[in-house]
Parts: C-alpha cells; sequence; structure tokens
C-alpha cells in the first residue's frame, strides 16, 4: 500500500462547489436528466440534498474528516483523489490497469493511503468496461475510504473549445445516466454528489494520463491542466466498530450511462 502526504491551504465548504441545494436543483426533476432510465426516482436520491447525509454508512457530505483541521469534507478530499488519480501513470495507474482480479497480486494497486497531517483517507479506484471490475484490498486502520461511483472531469486541454462550458460537459455526461445501484454487504448505500465548478489545477500531469491529453497540448502547457469534475462519491464511515466491524465486507456498484459502464465488486477486509 502506498501512502503521500497532502497541502493545506483550504477550508471545508462550498467554495468553489455547488452546494446540495443548487446539485439538486440541476438534476433533479430536470426533464433533460435521467432520459433513458427505468428507475428516475432511484437515480435522482444520489443528487438530492439529504443523499449523503442520510445513510448511516457513509461520512455526511459536509462532516470535516478526523484530524483535518477544518480542511477537508466530501467535497475536498475528492480533489484530493482526483490530483492522485491524474498524476499517476498509466502503467501503475488502478483506474488503467486494475481488474486483476481476487486474491491475486501485482504490481498495481487499488487502495493508497492518502494523509495530510493528523487526516487520513484511504483511497480506492477501479476500471470500467469490466463485467465487472473484481478487487480485493485491506485496511488497517480506521480511516474513512473514498470510492468513485460514477464520476466525469472535463479539463481545458481535453477541450480547449470549450473552456467555458466545462460545467456543461460534466452535467450533461452526469445526465446521460441510465442506471446506478449500489450494495454494502447486500444492504443497499447511497453516497453524495460533488460537483466542482472553479477550475482546478493538476500539476505533473503525467504523459500516459488516464484522460489522454494528446502528449502536445500537455507539454506546451507544462504538463499542468485545470479541470473541473462532477460525480457520486461513498466515503465509507469505518469510524465505529458498529458501523463496520472487523472482517470482510462486499461492495458492489453499478452505473450506466449513455457513453459510460462501470461495475465493480470489491471485497474490503477490515483487519483493525
Amino acid at each position: 500500500m502506498r501512502h503521500t502526504e497532502g497541502g493545506h491551504g483550504h477550508t471545508g465548504g462550498d467554495e468553489g462547489f455547488l452546494n446540495e441545494q443548487a446539485i439538486a436543483n440541476q438534476y433533479v426533476g430536470q426533464k433533460d436528466c435521467f432520459r433513458k432510465a427505468k428507475n428516475v426516482a432511484r437515480i435522482e436520491r444520489w443528487f438530492k440534498e439529504d443523499a449523503g447525509n442520510q445513510d448511516p454508512k457513509v461520512i455526511p457530505h459536509h462532516e470535516l474528516i478526523d484530524g483535518s483541521g477544518g480542511e477537508f469534507d466530501c467535497n475536498r478530499i475528492v480533489d484530493k483523489w482526483m490530483e492522485w488519480a491524474l498524476t499517476l501513470p498509466g502503467k501503475v495507474n488502478p483506474i488503467m490497469m486494475s481488474g486483476e482480479g481476487y486474491g491475486l497480486s501485482t504490481d498495481t494497486e487499488n487502495v493508497h493511503l492518502f494523509r495530510s497531517g493528523k487526516a487520513s483517507v484511504y483511497f480506492a479506484a477501479v476500471s470500467p468496461f469490466k463485467q465487472p471490475d473484481i478487487s480485493r484490498f485491506v485496511i488497517t486502520e480506521r480511516y474513512p475510504v473514498l470510492i468513485p461511483v460514477y464520476y466525469a472531469i472535463a479539463s481545458d486541454l481535453e477541450l480547449p473549445e470549450s473552456k467555458a462550458y466545462l460545467g456543461d460537459v460534466v452535467r450533461r455526461d452526469l445526465c446521460g445516466i441510465k442506471e446506478i445501484e449500489a450494495t454494502l454487504d447486500d444492504e443497499d448505500i447511497f453516497g453524495c454528489c460533488v460537483t466542482r465548478t472553479t477550475p482546478l489545477p493538476i500539476r505533473n500531469v503525467p504523459r500516459d494520463n488516464i484522460v489522454k491529453i494528446p502528449f502536445d497540448r500537455l507539454s506546451a502547457k507544462d504538463n499542468i491542466i485545470n479541470i473541473v469534475h462532477s460525480g457520486l462519491w461513498l466515503l465509507l464511515d469505518t469510524r465505529d466498530k458498529g458501523k463496520f466491524a472487523n472482517g470482510d465486507h462486499l461492495l458492489h456498484f453499478k452505473a450506466n450511462s449513455v457513453n459510460y459502464e462501470i461495475e465493480a465488486k470489491i471485497q474490503i477486509s477490515a483487519q483493525f
């Protein structure tokens, strides 16, 4: 398991992000969203204001992570996940390389320990277009586990002609969701929606990056991209043994849209 140290400089809250009411206004009850879905109500639940605040298995959207000194809520920790995922070369990036199967060991790791000061969060990642992506990882401390269920990224270098409309690009992507479901130990689980509207600079983006930005564009900008993102996330609450006991847990989720498919079965082995 790798870990990195994260820097400071942010405070929790909605600065640079849509707040929960604005997210609900963008997606819930909108005629251009989820038009091909069989169960719109189930999808919309992820976008409602109380989605990630009432499920006891996840940390609420704006609850600050222990030890973060007021820096990290779900919004800000997703930013850190983005920095991690977008700066890993493809040959060691779990989004491109995971899916090796249950119990097998390779050089690619699908869980990463992020640290910033006294705050620690496990980052997980899975590959799209698997049927499903199957993996197992071990956690040994009661740190939250951040897992993306469905997300979209738009950058200034990926879509240079759409620079002023990057927020529209990610919204249109999420509006194309046709199906979403998630269970933990065979019980439904719902997380929250994180939507960044102010571009986030990502430095040291490698040539073989997961968003496939052409190398000539990347090198001309000193390997820096500016992104907005929107997505559905689970920040599993492992702090209380009554909520998350020692032993094995199975997380299964599936999210399909008009242009993207992802399904994962992850066995989380808690060895506290």
